[in-house]
């Protein structure tokens, strides 16, 4: 499901409350940001490490950035030359 970390709902914590509440044994963030900013860094992973304290036995995993992964180069090279 969507979540946001800021200027939109559901938030973040929100989002994985409710994914466990409708009976997730485990939830997998994806961070649909480019770069290894502030919010890769610090922000959603405090904020996974808080939804880990609240629901102990869910795993509530943080996959890396989405700009992280190599594919993303070449998909943006194909959409510039497109």
């Amino acid at each position: 499901m969507p979540a946001y970390l800021e200027l939109a709902e559901p938030s973040i914590p929100a989002a994985i409350d409710s994914a466990i509440a409708a009976g997730a044994t485990q939830v997998r963030l994806v961070p649909h940001f480019l770069g290894p900013g502030n919010h890769v860094m610090v922000d959603i992973p405090e904020i996974v490490a808080a939804a880990r304290q609240r629901h102990p036995g869910i795993e509530v995993e943080l996959s890396e950035y989405l700009g992280a992964d190599p594919a993303l180069i070449d998909l943006l090279a194909a959409r510039v030359v497109a």
